[in-house]
């Protein structure tokens, strides 16, 4: 959009032209909170200013981890008001220490509730120079700077955030973001809805899909985003908050749609939008949703409580969104119209995108860096589609083994293979989705016994399901009786399950 070329031309231009309106809206006990967009942005440049009193010119990168909070919000736009780097880190992760020490990090920035995960990570992180927890160390370090901006120029071009992705290789890659790429995919498209609606944020916040779909385009746009605080309160509050629209990945959607169709087979006579508003607090019009395959009945379920639903299709390489239908145009089926700020091909089958969002590349990591992209520089997406005349995508498959479930998680199956690397009872083993299920294909070592390799082995998945997230874990596994077919080069031919 013109004008707008970076997050800190986004904040200050929100500031201006909505001034003290309420931004983000969220519960703190029993009261709810609003804060404005004049104190976010002062807020924000408080942090930055506090950045570059201490740190001086020279970029540093700071970690932030916990759930949707305004204080995670103004670390994130304050770092990058200052012309600094941020690490967004998944609260559930297991590797926060690999991830920092990866992303080279100097500061991070925590809530309390994950604190002993965060401390304890830190300190094997060398370059860490200092923490902070959100509860009140932050607002010391940024008290004295109220009413200060940072001063310092702002190369629009450059890295300003790392993100962290699943990968097939079994470990995480650190997407380089820059200001352009963040806030070109945030304000290249109106999607229709106008200053002072509600949104509910219910994804997580480390998430690309959240802080550019939720927490920056809804700043541009004028809107208030009120916190959804968990999960399981969804129903709680869209009552409480009375949002207009919503992004979410289809398993939230999926639930909703069913509470809905449940109620109204128990009011046969009453009209379906007037039980969708007695449900949702009575504003709710669209539903935005992404991260995963979106089933068709939801779509249309919807429809039928005078709901619309939009898919929209994207990627953390490209900030995210690559296709998006909106409420002007929209094809069912679609992954929506290729956003105005990118070009995408299909070329062997796959989707293959350039653009200002762009990725810059993964964190020293030249490698994936080149296999991301084609020699005349298109972005390898890994999805299998096709693009109409009208530049709609369609997708018909996925090309890599990333395992993509309902809820739009992400889970690598090579993370989960490698660690029954040494692990003597399994010769060879294949990761995949099967229905949702995240599936072990085990072919026991054929030297030992075969009874005790079997307790072994569901003893040691036992063990590893411990120390991950619970959507990560292995849920079913299935013996083999011969090894598994290989390529000419002795490669595993993986089975051609989703």
């Amino acid at each position: 959009m013109d004008g707008i070329n970076s997050i800190k031309d986004i904040v200050y231009d929100a500031a201006e032209k909505y001034g003290d309106n309420p931004y983000l809206r969220y519960k703190s006990g029993r009261e709810i909170i609003d804060k404005s967009f004049n104190r976010t942005r002062r807020d924000s440049d408080a942090f930055g200013a506090a950045l570059l009193k201490k740190f001086g010119d020279k970029p540093v990168h700071v970690a932030v981890i916990g759930g949707t909070s305004y204080e995670w919000i103004i670390t994130f736009l304050g770092t990058a008001i200052s012309g600094n780097v941020i690490v967004p880190l998944d609260k559930e992760s297991e590797s926060i220490d690999d991830m920092m020490q990866r992303a080279d990090v100097n500061v991070l920035v925590y809530d309390d509730a994950y604190k002993e995960k965060a401390l304890s990570a830190a300190v094997k992180c060398p370059k860490i120079k200092l923490t902070l927890n959100m509860r009140d160390e932050l607002y010391n370090f940024i008290k004295t700077f109220d009413g200060k901006a940072p001063n310092k120029d702002i190369d629009c071009d450059k890295m300003c955030a790392i993100l962290y992705t699943s990968g097939t290789t079994g470990k995480s890659k650190g997407v380089m973001l820059t200001q352009r790429n963040i806030a070109d995919n945030a304000t290249c498209i109106d999607a229709g809805e106008q200053p002072g609606d509600r949104m509910m944020t219910v994804l997580p916040i480390h998430h690309a899909f959240c802080f550019t779909c939720d927490i920056l385009l809804g700043m541009h746009g004028g809107m208030c985003v009120c916190v959804n605080d968990s999960i399981m309160r969804v129903a709680r509050n869209l009552l409480l908050f009375k949002p207009h629209i919503m992004l979410a990945v289809p398993m939230i959607f999926a639930s909703m749609l069913k509470g809905v169709q449940s109620a109204a087979e128990q009011k046969p006579n009453t009209p379906k939008p007037d039980i969708a508003k007695a449900a949702f607090g009575g504003c709710l019009r669209t539903l935005y949703s992404g991260g995963a395959y979106l089933n068709p009945n939801i779509v249309t379920g919807f429809n039928e409580f005078g709901i619309k639903v939009l898919q929209g299709y994207g990627m953390s390489e490209c900030s995210p969104r690559i296709s998006f239908n909106s409420k002007f145009e929209s094809k069912p089926n679609s992954l929506g119209k290729v956003v105005p700020n990118c070009e995408a091909r299909i070329k062997d089958g796959e989707i293959q995108v350039r653009g200002s969002s762009v990725m810059l590349g993964y964190y020293k990591d030249e490698e994936r860096t080149r296999e991301a992209f084609t020699e005349d520089g298109w972005l390898r997406t890994g999805d299998l589609g096709t693009l109409d005349d009208d530049n709609f995508l369609f997708m018909t498959g996925r090309a890599k083994n990333l395992i993509i479930l309902s809820n739009g998680e992400n889970v690598s199956a090579e993370e989960l293979e490698n660690k029954f690397d040494g692990f003597p009872e399994v010769a060879e083993i294949v990761v995949y989705g099967n229905d949702d299920v995240i599936t072990a294909e085990i072919y026991l070592n054929p030297d030992m016994d075969k009874n005790e390799a079997k307790l072994s082995t569901d003893r040691k998945i036992t063990e590893i399901n411990r120390g991950i997230p619970m959507y990560k874990r292995i849920n079913a596994v299935i013996y083999r009786d011969e090894p598994f077919p290989k390529t000419s080069s002795h490669k595993i031919i993986r089975p051609n399950l989703k």
